[in-house]
């Protein structure tokens, strides 16, 4: 027990390190609070702490310069009684170094320093030793049961406190790291959409402010499928990681390189006129960039040459950065259908007609047609069970069997659709369809937890038939809700989290789960999963792509299914294509998986 005279002093030290805790504490201030703070409750001079790191006895901290001498002693000599403490985990108490016999390097070593006692407490929480505390003393001492007493309880708030500073320091190491893994492409390291649209923005405001032009050029490489096909995918990758390469050579330190999705890129470029000399418009450095493209870039001992379109996009006033990206995008698909005089390609947007009205109407009416005209499909891409193998699922993505382009994939014809409304009319046959065929499909598929998965866009979210038409879907094809899970995007829920989370739980309380997919690509991450009404979280892609490849990413990924699972939710992560990363993903307790390695969207909704 702690005597009487011992409770007011405690207090007020326990008191102090609480208030560290609240107030953005980490692990060095702790120590230096506690050593600081003991001889205010014990009659001793002076204290130091000693961490194990690693099985090995590290120095932490002390009050002073010859404790700290005597505290290092220990680890160096490897012998002294912090060690005797931290393995036995009793306190060891050395009332006079002049007459200890047990450490003689140990007893010269801080005798020559001026310590006369010692005594050390072993740092003990969570089932097992962290370290020991070590109290000095100039004089023998032989601490009473009281002030012992008072020794233990403060080592062992203490030992709590640092270990939750470490969890804490651990938790923002690792949501640092998503926010830059959010923010920048894995397998480039460049900026991606969401950075590149933050420095559009503020890049717009600054020339606002002043005479300086902005342009944006939307890169975009040719034939890239071709060596995709030709060298397989890894081979892909690394002529991406040499594209890269070559365009940020010919940027300036303030230009901005980033890529957006597959083999698009993306250079925000300051002080660019479309009137000077050619060698100094947003022309002139589309030129340089293409001049960098047409040294060949070495794949596994190969020279690979690789072209590109370019379009520019110079801001205007009441630019936003969706439009001027949409502009510089509507060019750069000029430039690859003529480009300009003399077969280059690279073209500019003409500002002055409605931005990208020809290839935007096409679209529409095309999509118009594909609608009526039964040229859509869906095919579904497995979801597996990480820990039998099983199928659990399946995600429904719809395909267009354009007549003149072939089979569409999503990337080709929604952005067009967010643009002209038609994604609302998109999302509805999805459901619709998807529903039809889980009616068509329910005596082949499991008996229960199997779930087919439709995604909804944000615009799709905010109209206000969504729910009902989703209830008319689930009941004009008599589909268990249970059998089916509603997916939207993490980027989806930031602009108005209150009137999204009701529409989440009214889409639940019709019996149909919630998912969160792309996690970690938007501005929300962490802070809002409490708030939302979901089931599962799905850990996108571009972390699993360098979760074998990098620490952080693995760690990230670890974070990230600690905490779904401390919130209740399931995980499934995405494009998982080797199997290591599916067996580091089982390793890491992650549900679900689906990705190449473990099935291809097909055209049928089985389960074999």
């Amino acid at each position: 027990m702690v005597a009487a005279g011992h409770r007011l002093e405690l207090a007020e030290v326990m008191a102090g390190l609480a208030e560290e805790l609240l107030t953005g504490f980490n692990v060095e201030q702790v120590l230096r609070r506690l050593c600081e703070r003991l001889p205010r409750v014990l009659p001793v001079d002076g204290a130091a702490v000693s961490l194990l790191h690693e099985d090995r006895l590290l120095y932490a901290e002390a009050t002073t310069v010859e404790f700290a001498m005597a505290e290092r002693a220990q680890a160096d000599l490897g012998e002294g009684p912090c060690f005797e403490a931290v393995l036995s985990a009793e306190a060891v108490q050395v009332p006079d170094l002049r007459v200890e016999t047990r450490w003689r390097r140990f007893t010269s070593a801080a005798l020559a320093a001026g310590v006369a006692a010692v005594t050390s407490l072993p740092m003990a929480a969570r089932g097992r030793i962290w370290g020991a505390v070590e109290l000095y003393s100039r004089a023998p001492l032989l601490l009473n049961a009281e002030d012992l007493a008072a020794a233990r309880l403060l080592t062992h708030v203490a030992t709590n406190y640092i270990l939750h500073a470490r969890d804490r320091e651990s938790r923002q190491a690792a949501e640092d790291a998503l926010r830059v893994q959010t923010m920048h492409d894995p397998l480039t390291g460049l900026p991606n959409r969401v950075l590149l649209l933050d420095r559009l923005s503020l890049a717009l405001a600054a020339a606002s402010r002043s005479s300086k032009a902005l342009a944006v050029l939307f890169v975009d490489l040719d034939r890239f499928k071709q060596v995709n096909d030709t060298f397989g995918h890894a081979a892909g990758d690394r002529l991406l990681i040499g594209v890269a390469d070559a365009l940020q050579s010919v940027l300036r330190p303030g230009d901005t390189l980033a890529r957006l999705a597959g083999d698009e890129f993306v250079v925000l470029a300051g002080d660019q006129h479309p009137t000077r000399r050619p060698s100094g418009t947003a022309t002139g450095l589309a030129r340089r960039l293409l001049a960098a493209l047409d040294r060949p870039i070495r794949i596994d001992g190969h020279p690979v040459c690789i072209a590109a379109s370019i379009g520019i996009a110079y801001a205007e006033p009441g630019d936003t950065p969706e439009s001027l990206l949409h502009a510089a995008d509507t060019a750069m698909y000029e430039a690859k259908e003529g480009g300009s005089r003399g077969g280059e390609r690279i073209a500019v947007a003409d500002r002055r007609r409605p931005t990208g009205a020809p290839s935007l109407l096409q679209w529409e009416s095309e999509l118009s047609t594909a609608l009526e005209g039964g040229q859509l499909r869906l095919h579904y891409q497995p979801v597996l069970d990480l820990r039998s193998g099983a199928v659990a699922g399946a995600e429904a993505l719809i395909r267009w069997q354009h007549p003149v382009r072939g089979l569409l994939t999503p990337a080709a014809f929604l952005p067009a659709a967010e643009v002209t409304g038609q994604i609302t009319a998109l999302g509805r046959w999805v459901t619709n369809a998807a529903c039809r065929s889980l009616h068509a499909a329910d005596t082949a598929l499991p008996a229960a937890g199997f779930r087919l998965a439709v995604n909804a866009s944000p615009r799709e979210l905010h109209h206000p038939e969504f729910v009902t038409s989703l209830r008319q879907a689930m009941s004009a094809a008599d589909v268990d809700p249970h059998r089916l899970c509603v997916e939207v995007t993490e980027a989806s829920l930031i602009s108005d989290l209150g009137e999204i989370s009701a529409v989440l739980q009214q889409i639940r309380d019709l019996g149909v789960r919630v998912a969160v997919d792309d996690f970690g690509t938007g501005f929300s991450s962490l802070a809002y999963l409490h708030r939302l009404p979901v089931d599962t979280l799905k850990i996108d892609q571009s972390f699993v792509k360098t979760m074998t490849t990098t620490s952080a990413g693995d760690v990230i990924v670890a974070h990230v299914i600690g905490l779904a699972h401390s919130l209740g939710l399931s995980v499934t992560a995405e494009g998982i294509e080797t199997s290591h990363q599916q067996q580091r993903l089982h390793d890491l307790g992650c549900d679900h998986g689906q990705g190449y390695a473990l099935g291809r969207p097909r055209p049928t909704l089985t389960v074999a």
